[in-house]
């Protein structure tokens, strides 16, 4: 079908799958696929790279959380890049810019990986709620 959208999801060195989104609803489906092979690998970092894409939308927010909650767990990282400036308008508003890394480019994503940035730091059980739409009152700072 002439127009649809592509997904593409590569194996790089190092441990890290790199997920680069284009134009078009189907970024969460992409993105649960790639949680599922973070489940059956277990062993990767995950660069989601948004060059390609248009602005995100809550499908693809709750998918970005539930993969940066899985790596977590398994002690690896979720980097960010391309990241068009209305969609990190709505990371910010959501503030969710305080949860994920955000990097320029998929090569500053692999640098940052490598050089063991960032770390995505859990956040609070409060503040996890938040995240997961659980009814909380507002978050202190």
């Amino acid at each position: 079908m002439e127009g649809a959208p592509t997904v593409s999801i590569q194996d790089w060195p190092q441990d890290i799958v790199l997920v680069s989104l284009t134009e078009g609803p189907p970024a969460h489906d992409e993105l649960r696929k790639t949680v599922a092979m973070v489940l059956e690998r277990g062993d990767c970092s995950v660069v989601v790279d948004f060059s390609g894409a248009g602005v995100a939308g809550c499908s693809t927010l709750t998918r970005l959380l539930e993969l940066r909650r899985l790596l977590l767990d398994r002690g690896h990282q979720l980097v960010l890049c391309g990241v068009a400036p209305a969609t990190k308008g709505i990371f910010a508003l959501t503030r969710l810019d305080e949860v994920f890394d955000f990097v320029s480019d998929r090569f500053a994503a692999r640098a940052y990986l490598q050089r063991g940035e960032g770390q995505n730091p859990p956040c609070s059980p409060r503040r996890l709620l938040q995240e997961l739409g659980s009814p909380v009152g507002p978050v202190q700072s």
